[in-house]
């Protein structure tokens, strides 16, 4: 792996909340509220260092991203997970990708299963790809 984390990863780390089952888009912050909480002007170059910060959190499995409507507004706020929590986000991720796959394209999808021997519609789709 590379470096450890910057100060600023650390310091984002330290007051986004513990990820839950039951969180809601509305009980994590936002990109706007993490730079309020750490302090800083909302400026288009922090707001580029925190969205920077936040995105290699993410590549390191350190947090998700929790979508969502809040007060009929879109809303994404962010918290720490496990890698647990981080691995069971992506395994959803891929089966709803395989099943949009297959419901848009039902022809390209029924080729592929005659072609291969995968069970499941995500087996189906990454023989495809």
């Amino acid at each position: 792996m590379g470096r450890g984390l910057s100060q600023q990863q650390k310091d984002i780390l330290a007051l986004l909340p513990e990820m839950t089952d039951s969180m809601d888009c509305a009980d994590a912050p936002t990109t706007r509220e993490i730079i309020d909480r750490l302090g800083l002007d909302y400026t288009p170059s922090n707001r580029a260092s925190v969205s920077r910060a936040k995105s290699r959190l993410y590549d390191r499995g350190l947090i998700l991203g929790i979508w969502g409507f809040h007060w009929g507004r879109q809303r994404t706020g962010y918290a720490r997970a496990t890698p647990e929590q981080v691995r069971g986000r992506k395994e959803k991720q891929a089966q709803f990708l395989a099943a949009m796959w297959a419901a848009g394209d039902p022809e390209q999808f029924q080729e592929a299963k005659a072609a291969g021997n995968a069970r499941t519609v995500r087996g189906i789709h990454a023989k495809w790809k």
